[in-house]
């Protein structure tokens, strides 16, 4: 269907007035990354910034200053010799390397901060010599051999002297003749010369022996002072204030005086933060009041911050490092770095785009308006100029352009539209719900719908597209390979079809069960590469012959969820998923997030464009990224790691042998690229500790406890995204052994054991001969007690007959021996056991005995001969032993005993006989039985002497 002439005025009428209700924008946000207190920086009012020789950047802020080790910001204080808090004016590098700080009301200086392989080892001490005014918007410049420093609204001028020494400040004078301003709001230094911006509205510029040569700005800026001064060359300077800016030639003595656009009132109160920057192309970079914007040298562009909408920062520094990545410093949000400044640019809603999320785009001629298609309409964007444009409303999902630069887009889910761009008209086709529009090498263009696949030829303007017959299944992606072959989806299925109408082969065998074709691309005219729901198949191919069919391998950080595929002129592919962009290049694949400036990791469907410079058009649900120049994008910078401190315990690891410690081995560590800060992983490993390499994503490893020895600490980092790894670095822990384990402590253990093994040897000796002694003593007291045992009686403990009659055997050895020998028996003791029972006639037993005991000595034996017989034998010859004899029977007899029964009266009968020489013991136990036989036939209780037929 197509629209008549007269429509089309009226629509191009409207499209006029858009244009101009409509602003025109030039702007885009710059992809950044914040670090504020979840990095370590505690106040995020930052005030100034620098970047060291050596790589470390310093960040001053409104209660401090920290340095950046790549992983988190450590902070500078008391321990290098600063105050523990205080508001940081200024930062800079002298020409000795030596770093200099400005405070409000003071300054401090450290040596070699340029060269010191760590600022926690910086030493500061203060610069004396000048009283100094509290200021602050003390700024300090590197200029000559030394540098110039802010005093109030003059200068003072500070000395390098030697490579460690600062001389003291010296206020700055000029020649005879010429002054030096003394209201001086802004100053820079550029080759040799100074130049000046004073409050009068005065700028002045000196050189050699500072003559100055001084301009008055034109124009009027009630209330407003030139707070920022930029050189542009030895004769040009330009100037700004919170609202305006000049531009200053002193070699034509000219001015000119404009108002600066996106500037109200917004740095009314914080004027001494403003400054304008070069950029590394040249263009001059300030704040405006809502973020950034640069100068191309004609037109102002605004550089918008991501969702800066909600809250507007007050910018106050800002920084080019070695790799020209912007760093800016806020008030209250802390640090800002961009991401791949130069090579990627980003657009957004705040930009001027009808809506973040993009999804196609296209460029219909050479330096032609890039087409853009978002979830709610059209834009237009101006490359050149940065400018953007709306077309038209509503959902724009494909958008394309033919080989005549006409434009085809949808319109709704039923229409799709021809644009002829150089005439204004329009061709409206009902095609229903279409998916995308792909064309063709020549003049075929291809439309793949949920109805099938339909082919127009543009040699046939009025004839719309037609469906192909044999493709009538859904189709959501397809491309046109070199050789004017259209390869397009169909559910699983791949099909390759040429115009008009052959279809050339079709394949779904070589896919996973759950893939899902979303992505195709034709790298050659023999190989196709296919991504889907779950990674990338590429297909080689001859006709209408699948050779083969094999899935690729993605790196782990990859997503797998392929919705946007890309080939692009230097053989690169690129990969679009949930997780960001992959892409393979020379033989490898890289990864590339939100850290390396895209406004999102969700990247659209389809959302891949190559513009014929070569750049990358990225469409995202966040916005619109150009990678502008794909070989910075893939730049390494190499990794540089350091070793920020090593400690056992509180002991400095510095090659030195360590004493002995039990105190945990602590390594802190860091690397000095900040582009890619949150993909660096450390791998480390500890020679004689570590079996294996270790990882770690934080600065620091700790070992509770190492064993004395020496040991290599290895260390180096790696990024997965990028392939990419650091140089290896290395060093050596030495801890000694405890003097307890050293040679001298087991000589010393040595001698102690030979000493106590000789000690425990003669201490065993001596308790042996101890246990022996009172071995031998308790074998002689068994003996002895078995002895005495086999000798007495058990029951009355007297001499049994054994032993007497051995005694008496020994006695009868001598023929000439003479003794008395006497029998005495219990009267009446069968009564007693009768009546009272053998245990009461024992207890008789016992205590006769018990009164014979009382008798024995060296010449009198006792003993019991038998029952209830006793046997006395004397070997004394006097005359008075058969009356003692007598005597003791009479002892015995007359007293009644106690026993248990009661008290009974015991007598006792008794035979007593000499011997007679030759005499055998035998006969004279028989005369002593005959004689106390006749004893108890007489009567009992009485005894009987036969030598002397004495009786008692």
């Amino acid at each position: 269907m197509k629209y008549s002439v007269k429509n089309h005025k009226i629509l191009l009428i409207i499209w006029i007035l858009l244009l101009v209700i409509f602003p025109r924008i030039y702007a885009k946000t710059l992809p950044i990354k914040y670090y504020n207190d979840q990095k370590g920086i505690d106040n995020t009012g930052i005030t100034c910034q620098l970047r060291l020789g050596n790589g470390f950047l310093l960040v001053g802020t409104q209660n401090g200053i920290y340095f950046y080790d790549g992983i988190e910001f450590q902070r500078l204080g008391q321990e290098q010799g600063l105050p523990h808090s205080g508001n940081i004016q200024s930062l800079t590098i002298m020409g000795n390397g030596s770093l200099l700080i400005a405070y409000h009301d003071r300054m401090f200086a450290a040596a070699n901060a340029s060269i010191i392989d760590n600022p926690t080892k910086l030493r500061f001490r203060p610069l004396v010599g000048i009283q100094l005014i509290n200021d602050l918007a003390r700024r300090i410049v590197r200029w000559r051999d030394g540098v110039l420093a802010t005093n109030g609204f003059s200068l003072v001028f500070i000395k390098a002297e030697g490579s460690t020494v600062i001389g003291r400040p010296q206020p700055v004078e000029a020649v005879p003749g010429s002054t030096v301003p003394s209201d001086i709001t802004a100053f820079s230094t550029y080759n040799d010369f100074l130049w000046l911006a004073t409050r009068s509205g005065q700028v002045c510029r000196a050189r050699g022996e500072l003559k100055f040569l001084c301009v008055k700005t034109t124009g009027s800026i009630a209330d407003e002072y030139w707070m920022a001064l930029a050189v542009k060359d030895n004769d040009t300077a330009i100037t700004r204030s919170t609202r305006h800016f000049s531009i200053i030639n002193l070699k034509n003595k000219t001015t000119t005086f404009t108002r600066l656009p996106y500037t109200e009132h917004r740095y009314d109160f914080y004027d001494h933060f403003l400054f304008l920057t070069w950029t590394p192309k040249g263009k001059l970079l300030t704040q405006r009041d809502d973020g950034l914007m640069d100068w191309d040298g004609k037109n102002w562009h605004r550089l918008f911050l991501p969702e800066e909408q909600a809250n507007f920062p007050i910018i106050t520094s800002l920084l080019f490092d070695q790799s020209q990545t912007i760093w800016i410093g806020t008030l209250g949000q802390g640090l800002a770095r961009t991401l791949n400044y130069n090579s990627v640019e980003n657009w957004g809603k705040q930009d001027g785009l009808t809506n973040d999320l993009v999804w196609s785009f296209t460029r219909p001629a050479p330096n032609s308006p890039l087409w853009i298609g978002t979830d709610a309409g059209i834009d237009r964007l101006d490359t050149r100029i940065e400018r953007i444009v709306p077309f038209r409303s509503g959902t724009t999902y494909t958008l394309a352009s033919d080989q005549q630069g006409n434009l085809w887009l949808p319109e709704g889910a039923e229409v799709v539209t021809r644009l002829d761009l150089k005439d204004n008209t329009e061709h409206r086709f009902r095609l229903v719900h279409l998916n995308q529009i792909v064309p063709g090498h020549s003049n075929d263009m291809w439309f793949l719908t949920r109805q099938g696949i339909f082919h127009s030829d543009n040699q046939n303007p009025e004839i719309g597209p037609r469906l192909l017959e044999d493709l009538p299944q859904p189709s959501i992606t397809g491309i046109v390979d070199d050789d004017n072959i259209l390869w397009a989806t169909q559910g699983r299925k791949i099909i390759a079809f040429k115009a008009p109408n052959q279809l050339i082969s079709e394949s779904s065998k070589c896919f996973a069960p759950f893939f899902e074709p979303d992505a195709i691309i034709a790298r050659n005219h023999k190989e196709i590469w296919i991504g889907g729901t779950s990674g990338i198949y590429r297909l080689i191919h001859q006709g209408n012959s699948l050779l083969s069919c094999e899935e690729i391998t993605l790196p782990k950080e990859s997503g797998t969820n392929i919705v946007a595929m890309l080939h692009d002129k230097r053989d690169w592919i690129w990969a679009g998923t949930d997780r960001g962009l992959s892409l393979f290049a020379n033989g490898r694949w890289y990864v590339f997030d939100t850290n390396a400036g895209l406004p999102s990791n969700d990247i659209s469907q389809g959302g891949l464009y190559q513009d014929e410079d070569g750049s990358i058009w990225v469409g995202t649900s966040h916005g619109l990224s150009h990678i502008c120049n794909p070989k910075a994008f893939l730049k390494k910078e190499p990794i540089r790691i350091f070793v920020g401190s090593a400690k056992l315990g509180s002991l400095p690891i510095d090659g030195r042998i360590l004493p002995y410690s039990r105190s945990p081995l602590t390594i802190s560590f860091g690397f000095l690229n900040y582009r890619d800060d949150d993909h660096i992983r450390f791998r480390y490993k500890l020679d004689g500790f570590d079996e294996n390499w270790e990882e770690t994503t934080d600065g620091s490893v700790r070992y509770a406890k190492i064993d004395p020895g020496t040991y290599r600490f290895h260390l180096n980092a790696y990024n997965p995204w990028t392939q990419q790894s650091s140089l290896e670095t290395s060093f050596i822990v030495q801890m000694a052994w405890p003097w307890w384990k050293t040679w001298t402590a087991y000589i010393f253990y040595g001698l102690i054991l030979s000493s106590c093994g000789y000690s425990i040897v003669r201490l065993r000796v001596r308790y042996l001969v101890r246990q022996k002694k009172i071995l031998e003593e308790i074998i002689s007291c068994q003996t002895a007690e078995l002895a005495y045992r086999a000798d007495h009686d058990r029951l009355t403990g007297l001499l049994n007959r054994a032993a007497i009659e051995d005694k008496l055997e020994k006695f009868t050895e001598d023929k000439n021996s003479n003794f008395y020998l006497s029998l005495f028996d219990v009267d009446h003791f069968k009564s007693v056991n009768d009546q009272y029972g053998h245990n009461v006639g024992d207890e008789v037993l016992v205590i006769i005995s018990q009164h014979l005991k009382q008798y024995i000595s060296e010449d009198y034996f006792i003993g019991r001969y038998g029952g209830e017989e006793f046997i006395i034998v004397v070997q004394k010859k006097d005359k008075d032993v058969v009356k003692n004899i007598l005597n003791i029977r009479s002892e015995i007899s007359k007293k009644a005993i106690s026993l248990s029964v009661g008290t009974l009266c015991i007598t006792l009968s008794a035979g007593i006989v000499q011997r007679k020489t030759n005499e055998n013991w035998r006969d004279l136990i028989l005369e002593a039985d005959m004689a106390l036989y006749q004893a108890k036939r007489t009567g009992r209780n009485r005894a009987v002497a036969i030598s002397n037929e004495h009786t008692a």
